[in-house]
């Protein structure tokens, strides 16, 4: 009997860490949510984000809306918010509980001037979303994912790669015949993107006959969803998932619950949408022949980065063309113009000179420098290109260049002392600091 009590304790010892290290394992796990890496996205939103200058133009009735704002007082009342849930009606089914609840709280009350920027980023880019998404009978709800998935940002990145406004991989974008290689990415087209992200959630319905578990899919992937069924003991509701799906994907569905959440009630908690300037209108040209964006910027005066931001899926300033037909994005006059002026865009091609050029430039904006074109900052009597880093405020920039800050703010037409990691800033170095520089 001795021996038998040694053997259970001993048994007990052995197996007492691995159970506690078990049981910590998954109540961490379970509460490691995604909410501060949303915060830090919608706090992006309005510190730098390129959509920041589509609210310049109405930036007094915008202020407004910020002064209008009662976030402070505004009490969050739970039986009243899961009624109202219930009332939306929605095909995705994810039950009111304290996660859906956290971001429902970041939107409303701790960041609503991100929330308001974001509703009026959706009344843009959701009836687009919402039209192709008719024409393939899909739920139009469906069509507020990108509101988290990528904040309509076409250059957002996870860390497994997916990309575009959909968060796409790789491997899905392939598979439905979104082009992807060193030249063009079809994952970060408003329109290609969203007609593959359309495809693949309904062959996702096809395949589970539940939106949710198709939305849980298109998000995770279909391998996480069946292997968290199998874990889940066969159970298929969102929460006994939840637990058993990818960490870095299970608060997608919860957040989204949440914006779906907010923009059908933000009235009742005195948020409204920010107006944005996108009034200007869109043509599309179709290009058969290489073009680089120069060519069209020196014949347009459209400046390079509004071309960039018009056509994200070309990834090195140039429509390759040759082999297919390429679609070209531009406001409608300058498209009228370029089309009037199309037979000598092409004839006046890009020197080499120029273009190797324009290659240091990327180079540089990705923060690697090439020689030719440390060479030509060092030459230039005009002044230097700083591409900002991680770290860098106004203060440390313009310490390096023995300038001031408002030297730097009105160089650039800085309203604020806001500044993104990427970002361009011409540089007026004094005589000295310029050779200094040349000297380093």
């Amino acid at each position: 009997m001795p021996v038998k009590k040694t053997f259970l304790l001993n048994l007990l010892f052995l197996l007492l860490p691995a159970f506690i290290f078990a049981h910590f394992h998954v109540v961490s796990d379970s509460v490691c949510f995604k909410v501060p890496s949303f915060q830090c996205e919608l706090d992006s939103l309005v510190n730098g984000n390129p959509f920041l200058s589509s609210f310049h133009k109405y930036e007094s009735e915008n202020r407004k809306i910020l002064a209008s704002l009662r976030s402070g007082n505004i009490v969050l009342n739970d039986s009243i918010i899961r009624n109202q849930i219930c009332e939306m009606n929605s095909v995705v089914h994810v039950d009111y509980n304290d996660t859906v609840k956290q971001y429902i709280d970041l939107l409303i009350r701790k960041r609503p001037e991100a929330s308001c920027a974001l509703l009026g980023l959706s009344d843009h880019y959701v009836p687009m979303f919402k039209q192709i998404f008719a024409k393939y009978q899909l739920p139009l709800e469906l069509a507020y994912l990108p509101s988290f998935a990528s904040i309509y940002n076409p250059n957002s990145t996870s860390g497994n790669g997916a990309t575009g406004y959909w968060k796409m991989t790789y491997l899905t974008g392939k598979l439905f015949n979104l082009e992807i290689n060193s030249m063009v990415d079809e994952r970060k087209d408003l329109i290609c993107s969203t007609e593959a992200a359309a495809r693949y959630m309904k062959e996702l319905y096809s395949l589970y006959n539940d939106w949710t578990l198709a939305l849980t899919a298109f998000v995770s992937g279909p391998v996480n969803v069946n292997k968290a069924i199998r874990r889940a003991n066969g159970k298929k509701d969102f929460w006994s998932l939840y637990p058993f799906l990818p960490l870095a994907d299970r608060d997608y569905l919860p957040a989204f619950m949440a914006i779906t959440y907010v923009a059908e009630y933000h009235r009742d908690f005195g948020l409204r949408p920010f107006i944005l300037d996108f009034s200007m209108d869109v043509d599309t040209i179709h290009i058969s022949r290489r073009l680089h964006f120069q060519q069209i910027s020196n014949a347009t005066g459209v400046s390079l980065q509004e071309i960039r931001n018009m056509n994200p899926q070309y990834k090195r300033d140039i429509l390759p063309s040759q082999r297919k037909v390429y679609v070209l994005r531009l406001p409608t006059n300058s498209a009228l113009q370029f089309r009037q002026m199309s037979d000598s865009i092409f004839r006046n091609n890009v020197t080499e000179d120029a273009l190797t050029a324009k290659q240091n430039d990327l180079l540089f904006h990705s923060g690697v420098s090439g020689p030719s074109s440390t060479k030509s900052r060092q030459n230039s009597n005009s002044g230097a290109c700083y591409i900002v880093r991680n770290g860098d405020n106004l203060g440390s920039i313009s310490g390096k260049y023995h300038v001031t800050v408002d030297d730097v703010k009105a160089w650039n037409h800085l309203r604020s002392n806001t500044i993104v990691v990427g970002q361009k800033l011409l540089i007026h170095p004094p005589p000295a600091s310029r050779k200094e520089g040349n000297q380093k």
